[in-house]
């Protein structure tokens, strides 16, 4: 995968009630951008992200996965995060990271709380939201229950930018607001989809709903209320328009809605479409590091010319040493070269750099500002050290994970037990 510039990268986090197929829908993602040749399936074990035997044997996520994809010129970072409340501690990583977060809601069971729980920890950090509202071909979905509950439940802001075409049995494409044009199923299920005229007897309900999308656009901005005040919706141009989504969606002002399928690969293109188009990139934010010279607080640009500033987000310890997984905030990573842990002020030396797809490592020359890598068996690096130039020692904020629920004792079954329960207790700490 070639190397992006902070503009192109979107770093995004998808989050859900556990089963509400977060999981599908990134395998669906990833192969709509040709980034894997088919789609695999949780009830197979055979999906990029989830490639822990407990996650096979278990039938769901535990632990964060990240899957890069290229759409339109565009690198998105997925973070696909479990949907179990046991593994709080994943979605707090990940909402450390990312640019933006995708809410997956199922369309026949509507808000539940893992829903609720992902959309506090999106708005406590002030990350840009969408929603997508998934299993649209599903037995009872009901597509306007959902927004109503989700207005009700989560926020006012939530508006769809797209509405379905039938539903359960009958579904059979989506409808673009902006657009006012049908997008329907391929019947290969391929990503692929068909363009089409909106069919007659939903054009009423189009027209409503899209209104109702402008009217969230245009309050976005003074100048382009004004506009529409005075001469309709026909006179915001579609630059504007995007624009006021783009700023409405930045501010929480606006929580667009995309729907679909991904079992069924429906609307997949156009989220992604609406993932490039919405979430602020990483090259459009900057991150307030502590200086350790003077103990100051500095702004970090995310710029392959600033000083290096990189956050160990999570750490796996196999049998072949430890994985650190790692977002660069600003400057680059770059094999062969040493750098500092903040925490310990000891030395790293680096020789290779890689990016991850699920368990796939890459071998790269260097992960650059705003985007997500690995580097292997390093010393005394943990979860949530910064790494940086002995240069310029910087330390960046540490993510926010929740207090304990309960607190155990475990004990070994026998003194055979010991040592290896010793080694497991070891790295699950290191973890």
């Amino acid at each position: 995968m070639r190397a992006f510039e902070s503009e192109r990268i979107h770093n995004i986090g998808i989050f859900g009630h556990l089963g509400s197929g977060k999981t599908t829908l990134a395998e669906a993602m990833l192969m709509t951008a040709h980034a894997i040749p088919r789609m695999g399936r949780v009830e197979d074990g055979s999906t990029t992200s989830d490639y822990d035997p407990d996650e096979h044997r278990r039938g769901m996520s535990i632990s964060l996965s990240v899957l890069p994809l290229e759409w339109n010129g565009d690198k998105i970072n997925l973070i696909d995060v479990p949907g179990a409340a046991d593994f709080a501690g994943e979605a707090a990583a990940a909402m450390r990271i990312i640019d933006g977060a995708l809410l997956v809601l199922d369309a026949s069971a509507g808000v539940e709380v893992g829903t609720e729980l992902f959309w506090e920890m999106a708005v406590q950090q002030r990350i840009p939201r969408i929603l997508f509202i998934n299993k649209l071909d599903r037995e009872n979905a009901n597509f306007y229950r959902v927004i109503e509950q989700a207005r009700e439940l989560l926020d006012a802001a939530v508006i769809p930018m797209q509405i379905p075409i039938g539903a359960g049995k009958e579904f059979k494409g989506i409808i673009s607001l902006r657009q006012q044009r049908a997008w329907l199923t391929s019947p290969k299920h391929d990503g692929g989809y068909i363009e089409a005229d909106v069919p007659a007897e939903l054009n009423d309900l189009m027209h409503e709903w899209r209104t109702a999308l402008i009217d969230k656009i245009a309050a976005t901005n003074d100048h382009l209320i004004e506009r529409y005040l005075e001469g309709g919706e026909d006179a915001l141009t579609r630059e504007e328009l995007l624009l006021g989504l783009r700023t409405g969606i930045a501010d929480g002002s606006i929580v667009p809605v995309f729907c679909g399928s991904a079992t069924e690969v429906v609307g997949i293109a156009q989220l992604l479409n609406g993932i490039v188009d919405s979430i602020p990139s990483a090259g459009r934010k900057t991150t307030t590091a502590t200086d350790l010279n003077t103990d100051q607080e500095v702004e970090l640009r995310p710029d392959r010319t600033e000083p290096l500033a990189a956050l160990v987000f999570k750490t796996v310890s196999d049998t072949y040493g430890k994985l650190s997984y790692f977002r660069v905030f600003s400057g680059e990573v770059r094999a062969g070269m040493t750098l500092m842990n903040a925490r310990t002020r000891k030395e790293e030396r680096v020789a290779h750099v890689y990016i991850v797809r699920g368990k796939e490592q890459i071998e790269v020359e260097s992960v650059g500002p705003g985007d997500i890598g690995l580097l292997t068996k390093l010393g005394d690096t943990q979860t949530n050290d910064t790494l940086c130039l002995s240069s310029r020692p910087l330390a960046l904020a540490p993510i926010q994970f929740p207090a304990p629920a309960f607190i155990a004792t475990v004990k070994p079954r026998s003194r055979s037990d010991l040592d290896k329960l010793s080694s497991a207790l070891t790295r699950m700490t290191e973890e």
